[in-house]
């Protein structure tokens, strides 16, 4: 119902005349729920994190709190499984929308839902690590495998609203930049922090010079033994290897 409310043509035009009838408090209160909300995203930020969700959550249900007014205006919800106990989920969920405007209702809505909802009341909402549609699914597949893409808990994809294929998504959306986005996030999460930022580089990055990600051109009597040699030669210049078939 808040979503409805939040996101209706009718709200949307009317949303400024209502502040201004609003008393002086109401506007306080409204003022101070808006910078909230933007300290929560930076701008340009499209992608948030659902923390401490409840046991019981599923993909349905975050879709239908978000109800028919968010329809079109996200691409992405995963919802991760606990490796360890199958039927679990981690009580964690990403969502990714196609514009901020929506990513900003959403974390309203979701911040509304923790206060008035009893068990939502753990839940926080945040801004992602890894932001936008493409590195999110470049950061899926680098992070647990193309096999991945067809397990239980894969994530959600949707084009204009409709549920499209996990597999055509990642061919039409992951780029040189999504991959090196990702790969970064993964090695910051998989690797100790070093001291000195700076000493940081990306993936084909020497001593200060990227190199261009180049394609693997493999002859169709390649044996095995040379393969290999060859996709670890390229994974030291670069960072990852990805073959596509």
């Amino acid at each position: 119902i808040r979503s409805q409310l939040v996101c209706s043509p009718q709200w949307r035009a009317s949303a400024n005349s209502h502040q201004e009838k609003l008393s002086p408090s109401l506007r306080m209160q409204e003022n101070t729920r808006q910078a909230v909300v933007e300290q929560i995203l930076e701008e340009g930020a499209t992608t948030i994190m659902l923390r401490s969700l409840p046991a019981s959550t599923t993909t349905s249900s975050l879709m239908t709190m978000l109800g028919l007014p968010f329809v079109g205006f996200y691409d992405f919800l995963y919802l991760p499984q606990c490796s360890r106990q199958p039927n679990r989920i981690v009580e964690m969920a990403f969502i990714n929308f196609v514009d901020q405007s929506f990513a900003r209702l959403a974390v309203q809505l979701f911040q509304e839902a923790s206060t008035m909802i009893q068990s939502w009341s753990r839940t926080r909402v945040s801004q992602a690590r890894v932001q936008g549609l493409a590195p999110n699914l470049a950061y899926f597949l680098l992070r647990f495998g193309e096999g991945a893409m067809l397990g239980p808990d894969a994530p959600l994809v949707f084009v204009n609203g409709v549920p499209a294929s996990l597999q055509d998504q990642c061919a039409a959306q992951i780029n040189e930049y999504a991959i090196r986005s990702a790969w970064l996030v993964i090695q910051e999460e998989t690797q100790p922090r070093q001291r000195d930022m700076r000493s940081q580089r990306l993936p084909g990055d020497r001593a200060g010079v990227r190199d261009k990600v180049e394609p693997i051109l493999v002859a169709p009597n390649l044996r095995e033994d040379e393969l290999l040699d060859l996709a670890r030669r390229h994974e030291e210049r670069f960072g990852f290897a990805i073959f596509r078939l």
